[in-house]
């Protein structure tokens, strides 16, 4: 039995999620952004089930709160939830290691800790200002006022680059990985 205080129940009104009352958790439906991140300064961990998500926003905005995400490899949260630096993850349909590692995150204050910290350094990492710095250099060293160059080839050479940094991210080791990916964005 996992000794939990408070579990929120976090469903988004737009979506039909069939669910029975239980007096474990509390269903929350969010109104705004405000009463997300008030669930989230209050949560010790974010827990994801999603098989499949594109850029997966959701775990990074647990992680701009202290919150550290526990998830499922679901594709796009990969760019950013590295397995035991800034989140954990498990791998689709593996129920036992999600529990596991919601055991580990609720017993070992200074592991949760260390994952908080490092969600909080990946988070700033992706804000707006980083994010549009990051695109406007690699715009204006494209050399848009060369005379050969079109749209067309901005925009092979921002696929080229970005294919580029998919492929070096998916290569490399963990520590690498730190390495490039945050001198690239800061």
């Amino acid at each position: 039995k996992l000794k939990i205080d408070k579990i929120y129940l976090v469903i988004n009104k737009n979506e039909y999620v069939k669910y029975t009352s239980d007096k474990d958790y509390t269903v929350i439906n969010p109104k705004s952004d405000k009463d997300i991140i008030n669930i989230l300064n209050k949560s010790i961990c974010f827990l994801s089930t999603s098989e499949s998500e594109g850029f997966g926003l959701p775990p990074l905005e647990a992680m701009s709160r202290g919150c550290c995400p526990i998830i499922v490899d679901a594709g796009g949260t990969s760019s950013y939830c590295f397995n035991g630096y800034n989140s954990l993850v498990s791998n689709k349909n593996n129920q036992k290691v999600l529990l596991k590692n919601i055991k580990l995150l609720i017993n070992d204050k200074n592991f949760r800790l260390k994952l908080s910290n490092n969600g909080l350094d990946t988070a700033k990492k992706f804000s707006q200002k980083n994010i549009s710095s990051a695109w406007y250099n690699l715009i204006i060293n494209y050399n848009i006022n060369s005379e050969n160059k079109n749209k067309q080839n901005l925009i092979n050479y921002v696929r080229d680059k970005i294919n580029y940094l998919i492929f070096v991210f998916k290569n490399c080791d963990q520590k690498l990985k730190k390495n490039i990916f945050s001198e690239l964005l800061l």
